[in-house]
């Protein structure tokens, strides 16, 4: 089964804001108004694959859930020479737009 990191094609030092942005981009394309008048099974795979993005982001997007997520995927809390890693807090999505 993929990882969460792996489901938004995200490295596990990527920030929240770039979190938030592969989870824009994937789920994009999985806009259910997109399917309306296609068959129920194209319906019904978009619905699933939304889901599983959905909740990549819902761990992924808090840092409670993503250390806790980290550490039981064994990944190390240190993060490389000045990025923010599994371990380390998340800033805001909204952080870098208030600048």
């Amino acid at each position: 089964m993929a990882t969460h990191y792996e489901v938004l094609g995200i490295p596990v030092t990527a920030t929240d804001f770039e979190v938030l942005a592969a989870f824009r981009r994937k789920a994009r394309p999985l806009n259910l108004d997109r399917f309306q008048g296609t068959r129920p099974v194209e319906l019904g795979k978009a619905v699933k694959a939304l889901a599983v993005l959905e909740e990549a982001l819902r761990v992924l997007g808090d840092p409670e859930r993503r250390s806790a997520y980290d550490a039981t995927l064994g990944l190390s809390p240190e993060p490389a020479a000045g990025e923010a890693g599994p371990g380390a807090p998340h800033p805001s999505p909204t952080a870098a737009r208030d600048r």
